[in-house]
């Protein structure tokens, strides 16, 4: 994309010579984080965390762990995910400044920390001691049981700022369904059409994004916005798969064309970007954080993988007191300021609204 700005992102160091690379966030000071490693021919996987801010990333692990996911950061440099320690056993853990802090549910025969929210809220999903899979949340070193009635298993994959819990639950018949628990209410849905149903976050203003399955067994990203849901539609896509959503809303992922070509894309309230890095023959965005910074891998002619992060090129067309109108790549969006009443953008003789 013209003007857009991609940092590659390798381990020079590694502990072992690795296959696969992905950056799966990046705070608001730059730091970047993910994971890379290697599946042998039997299908096991040997993955490490790692950190950079530049290029060039440096292996972090937990210590004892022998298998490091690290999932995401935080806009303040907080550092979540799960990692496996040599007994073989499953944790999770967040690190602020250097330290490690395990996230161990009571009893559990393993934890996962899927994120940690805006206002600090840790949450993610645990198996007991009977491996039943249930959703939490951790408050000030308080545990909070996420279970939708009824459900065979539960995992919770977000938490809005507003306390919006959002995630997927299996059914009798193990069908995946998605969930949103607001107060303790708690209301289940589907996209029409799907026969399997799973969740990826919830942003701060309350779109609820995830991924269903339809029964051709293609992937479709949606979008819910107040109990009404959207398919993600991409011109020309086989297949569309939503990895992020940040507190403002903006979504991300990938997608397949028809020539069975990977690509990245950015998605501003309905309007959709087509991501690719310059000479990737395959992007797939992991992450967005609220500064708009993208991150994930990309595969090279050579067929290496590399992770990045990266800015979309956002030109400023006018602006008023209270609203700036932008173009990103082919889209036009009118940005709301934090000062100000009112739009002044107008389009005969009405006043457009931010969003």
């Amino acid at each position: 994309m013209t003007n857009s700005s991609f940092t590659r992102i390798d381990v020079p160091a590694p502990v072992e010579p690795y296959q696969y690379i992905s950056v799966d966030g990046v705070d608001a000071a730059g730091e970047a984080v993910g994971n890379y490693g290697s599946v042998d021919g039997d299908g096991d996987g040997t993955f490490y965390g790692f950190v950079a801010t530049g290029s060039n990333g440096t292996p972090s692990d937990p210590p004892g762990s022998s298998n490091t996911d690290i999932v995401g950061i935080t806009s303040g440099g907080e550092i979540f995910g799960d990692y496996v320690d040599y007994e073989n056993r499953q944790h999770g853990f967040v690190e602020s400044n250097g330290v490690v802090t395990k996230v161990d549910v009571l009893l559990a025969n393993s934890t996962t920390v899927s994120g940690v929210n805006s206002v600090g809220l840790i949450y993610g999903s645990y198996a007991d001691a009977e491996n039943g899979v249930h959703g939490f949340f951790e408050n000030n070193g308080v545990f909070t049981p996420v279970d939708v009635p009824g459900a065979n298993s539960t995992s919770v994959a977000g938490i809005s700022a507003a306390g919006t819990i959002v995630g997927t639950y299996t059914d009798a018949a193990n069908v995946a369904h998605g969930f949103a628990d607001t107060g303790g209410t708690v209301q289940t849905f589907d996209p029409t059409g799907s026969i399997s149903t799973s969740v990826v976050g919830i942003s701060d203003t309350g779109e609820i994004v995830g991924n269903y399955q339809d029964s051709s067994n293609n992937t479709w990203g949606f979008v819910d916005s107040n109990g009404i849901i959207s398919r993600i539609n991409i011109a020309g896509a086989t297949s569309v798969g939503v990895s992020a959503v940040n507190s403002g809303g903006e979504i991300v992922g990938y997608y397949v064309d028809g020539s069975s070509n990977v690509h990245g894309f950015i998605d501003k309230g309905g309007g959709v970007e087509t991501v690719d890095v310059p000479g990737a023959t395959e992007t797939d965005i992991v992450g967005i954080n609220d500064n708009g910074v993208i991150s994930g891998f990309y595969n090279d002619g050579s067929g290496n993988q590399h992770g990045f992060a990266g800015t979309i090129a956002t030109v400023l067309i006018g602006t008023s007191a209270t609203t700036d109108l932008v173009q990103v790549g082919d889209n036009y969006f009118l940005d709301g300021k934090s000062t100000g009443t009112g739009p002044e953008v107008m389009f005969g003789s009405a006043p457009l609204t931010p969003g």
